[in-house]
């Protein structure tokens, strides 16, 4: 251990037993993170034996594996033994979850119906038609026109650089570690809890329960095909409730209003328009739509209070120094 950890223990008038160095030194993201994969790993060992299930068992413990040897020798072998922390490896470590996370999305299209083969879309819908007396989709049917699905195509498809946008400009940019804990765990809060209720409540969505419903299907332009073929090639299909295509935009939203003023607006201007293209290209129901904007609000307003909770923690049992995130 290095001698500025050890005279900040000595200041402290305690050092941190073992336990507490293996619960303390990992951030909230980390436990919220391996939390999730331990969920995935445990779901697929109560689905039925096959090859597929064997192989994606194996992979998701890879990954829970490879996630938790990566924070153990950053936080408790790295972290606790040097004064002055390297650059790389610190990069190294904001990018674990990003790549693990992804890792387990891209494989959510087999790996959702082994976790639970059951749809909800009837349930969804229902709720929907009971909250608003009407099902949204099928009332903008008459609106969207090819410039309207256009339009609302192009946001839609900016979710993903704008979510990228913001998280590579906090890990690269961000000088305070403050901020970039509390953006940290409110994003991976959001995305692990998301992918968790997934798994609980799988839904096609209204373009596939609805479809005999509609007049004709939807047409736009370039950016509409640029939709369905990243959905078709990547999407999970079944990750519906609640709508993280909600939950992540408007937690920014809500990030940039209170952190960065100036990006505000267009922040707003591309969250509001996303949560509208999901219902404009009938991916979501209303009530998703209403669940990831009830995640995204109780994130942005727990996950400050949870980050100083644990730092508080962290700090009475000797581990003030470490950074929070």
């Amino acid at each position: 251990m290095s001698q500025s950890a050890v005279r900040e223990y000595e200041d402290l008038g305690r050092s941190p037993t073992r336990l507490e160095k293996w619960l303390y030194a990992p951030a909230i993201p980390d436990w919220f993170a391996a939390g999730y994969f331990f969920t995935v790993v445990v779901g697929l060992t109560r689905s039925p034996d096959s090859a597929a299930r064997n192989f994606y068992l194996l992979l998701v413990m890879g990954v829970l594996a490879t996630y938790l040897a990566g924070v153990y020798f950053f936080r408790l072998r790295y972290e606790l033994r040097v004064s002055r922390r390297a650059y790389a490896p610190s990069l190294a470590y904001h990018l674990l979850p990003l790549a693990a996370i992804l890792t387990v999305f891209f494989n959510l299209r087999a790996i959702l119906p082994m976790l639970n083969g059951a749809l909800y879309d009837e349930t969804l819908h229902h709720l929907t038609v009971r909250m608003l007396g009407f099902e949204p989709t099928l009332a903008l049917e008459p609106y969207s026109s090819p410039i309207v699905v256009e339009w609302f195509a192009f946001f839609y498809y900016a979710y993903f650089f704008l979510i990228a946008s913001f998280i590579f400009v906090m890990i690269f940019t961000s000088r305070s570690e403050k901020r970039l804990a509390y953006f940290a765990t409110g994003f991976l809060m959001i995305v692990t809890v998301g992918h968790f209720i997934y798994a609980q409540v799988p839904g096609l969505g209204p373009y596939a329960y609805l479809a005999h419903e509609y007049q004709a299907p939807l047409h736009g332009g370039v950016f509409y095909w640029m939709v369905l073929d990243t959905v078709s090639a990547a999407g999970a299909m079944r990750d519906i409730f609640p709508s993280l295509h909600t939950a992540l935009p408007m937690f920014l939203t809500f990030f940039a209003w209170k952190h960065y003023p100036k990006v505000a607006p267009i922040t707003t201007l591309f969250a509001v328009n996303i949560m509208g293209a999901t219902l404009v290209l009938r991916w979501h129901y209303a009530i998703d739509v209403v669940a990831g904007l009830i995640l995204a609000l109780v994130v942005h307003w727990g996950a400050p209070r949870l980050v100083e909770l644990y730092q508080s923690r962290r700090e009475s049992v000797g581990l003030g120094h470490l950074r929070r995130w």
